[in-house]
């Protein structure tokens, strides 16, 4: 099934229509490697097409942001970065000495939700995050 037939039946189900707009910043961001921001998502469609303007990228993403489509996210960067999640979820370790990213399993934070409405009868949503730290290496390059 092609990306544009994915994104739109997954856009009915949330009661959005799918617009050639909302199609071409799902599937841009359903190919990205990796997180993206706005700016380097609305560059990537501008290429093919040059219509589509910030302002509606912008909105795009805020409506797939609460329908837990996409997870917005700021790396470390001071710029907020979008991925898609679709029906998957993952969080991040970033190591604040050399930047890298690695990704970490959902359960670990899934035991930490169940807690949560365990012990306080909140239901957190925890759809992504981004745990800051040291790495391995840098830890052991501190500790030298």
């Amino acid at each position: 099934m092609s990306c544009e037939a994915t994104t739109t039946e997954i856009l009915h189900k949330r009661g959005l229509r799918a617009t050639w707009q909302r199609q071409v910043i799902a599937c841009e961001l359903q190919h990205a490697a990796g997180h993206r921001s706005a700016q380097q998502i609305l560059d990537g469609i501008q290429q093919l097409q040059p219509a589509l303007n910030a302002s509606t990228v912008y909105r795009t993403l805020a409506a797939f942001r609460e329908l837990g489509l996409v997870s917005e996210t700021n790396l470390g960067t001071g710029e907020l970065s979008y991925a898609w999640l679709g029906d998957e979820r993952h969080h991040h370790l970033i190591c604040r000495e050399c930047q890298q990213t690695l990704e970490l399993s959902h359960e670990y934070l899934a035991e930490l939700r169940a807690a949560i409405l365990d012990d306080h009868g909140f239901d957190a949503t925890v759809d992504h995050f981004a745990i800051f730290g040291l790495c391995r290496e840098c830890r052991a390059a501190a500790h030298a």
